[in-house]
This record gives C-alpha cells, sequence and structure tokens, in this order.
C-alpha cells in the first residue's frame, strides 16, 4: 500500500539520514498538509546499497487520542536463504487511557464534574521470527 499512487497522492515525502543508521537511508512520509482524516506517517528504512527495505517505522496522526498519545509501530524485514522477504520482527503500541472524574465548582458556586483523559500504561503487541540467525 505505501507504494500505491493513492498513498502517494495523499502523502509527502522526503529523504532523512540517521547517524546510528550509516548504512541507511530514510524516506520519511507524512500526509498531505491540510488532510484532516485519521492516517499514518513515519519511515522506510531502506539499504543505501541495494534499495531494500529494511524496516518501516510508523505513528497515528490526526486519529485523536491514539495521536495525542503516541501510538505506532514498527515492522522489520529479512531475506532468507531462498531470497524471499519476511516480517522479522513487529510491533504495535498504543496507550491505555481511562477517563478520571474531579468535582468542580463554577465561579457562580453550581457543582459540576469535569472529566480529563489520562493515561494509565501502553498496551504492546508485536512478534517476530524465532529461527535461524540474522
Amino acid at each position: 500500500m505505501l507504494l500505491s499512487d493513492a498513498f502517494a497522492g495523499t502523502h509527502c515525502f522526503k529523504l532523512v539520514r540517521q547517524l546510528n543508521r550509516p548504512a541507511q537511508i530514510g524516506v520519511a512520509f507524512e500526509p498531505v498538509p491540510g488532510r484532516k482524516i485519521a492516517d499514518i506517517s513515519g519511515v522506510l528504512w531502506v539499504d543505501q546499497r541495494t534499495s531494500e527495505l529494511r524496516e518501516v517505522n510508523f505513528r497515528f496522526v490526526n486519529a485523536g487520542a491514539l495521536s495525542r498519545y503516541d501510538a505506532g509501530g514498527f515492522t522489520r524485514f529479512r531475506r532468507v536463504r531462498s531470497g524471499a522477504w519476511i516480517v522479522d520482527e513487529w510491533k504495535l503500541s498504543a496507550p491505555k487511557l481511562q477517563i478520571k472524574e474531579t468535582s468542580t465548582v463554577s465561579p457562580m458556586g453550581v457543582p459540576g464534574v469535569k472529566r480529563v483523559l489520562v493515561v494509565v500504561g501502553r498496551l504492546d503487541n508485536g512478534g517476530g521470527i524465532l529461527g535461524t540467525p540474522k
């Protein structure tokens, strides 16, 4: 999907580098300015020499509480001996949210309740391949 015309038409791309990834080039992506629907932004990391996809990091944007509290994840890829590519490891992470209620009193002396969304933990899910070393 990340390589589709539909995705390319609704996202901006730029090349990025990181010192801790000297042999990789990042292709950062984010929704075009003004796009308000729930979406993702992130970076595709490719091998600088072979252009092979190594990892995708992403986070949710325009997705309410998921965006405000840093929901996202990654997928890492591995080439196996046959030459095929597999998902080597993946992770999704989202905030565990709770509504906290506190008593309030208005300037006119009217009691009320204020509700605030708070993070009480994280929900993480993922997995990886067990087997031959990389």
